[in-house]
């Protein structure tokens, strides 16, 4: 199994494969994996506390600038998967990490990139506000 080694932040949820995911093979349909990276990074984020609501109170935005996703297994229909999302980078951009997995075999992983935006300007902003990187203080941003 490809595991990634433990990060000082992380989160996993769990859910339960539901009928809208899959397609006629009650197989999970591909795209759907993004919605679960979403899903897991988003409470990543509020755990620490900066989630997309905070995020937009300070007047940013953070928009996906690169993803990478690998399938190694499917998914089926009631499976219990879990989805560990953990931060890689939070410097210059957001880089968050994702194991998709179910009874402990991984079926993908992969990592998506985010920039920093000011909602007014719309300018991209070359490192991360302070206030973000203070969500992760004393763990990986420094």
């Amino acid at each position: 199994m490809h595991r990634i080694e433990p990060h000082p932040i992380e989160h996993t949820l769990t859910f339960k494969v539901p009928f809208f995911d899959v397609d006629p093979m009650l197989i999970v349909w591909h795209g759907n994996y993004f919605k679960y990276l979403e899903v897991a990074r988003a409470a990543l984020l509020e755990k620490y506390g900066c989630g997309y609501a905070t995020m937009a109170q300070c007047g940013l935005q953070f928009p996906i600038v690169d993803v990478k996703l690998s399938y190694r297994r499917s998914l089926h229909l009631d499976d219990v998967a879990a989805v560990r999302a953990y931060l890689l980078e939070c410097e210059n951009r957001l880089k968050v990490g994702y194991e998709i997995s179910h009874d402990g075999i991984l079926c993908a992983y992969g990592y998506t990139v985010q920039a920093a935006v000011d909602a007014q300007s719309h300018e991209l902003l070359l490192q991360i506000p302070e206030v973000i990187q203070r969500c992760f203080q004393g763990e990986l941003c420094q």
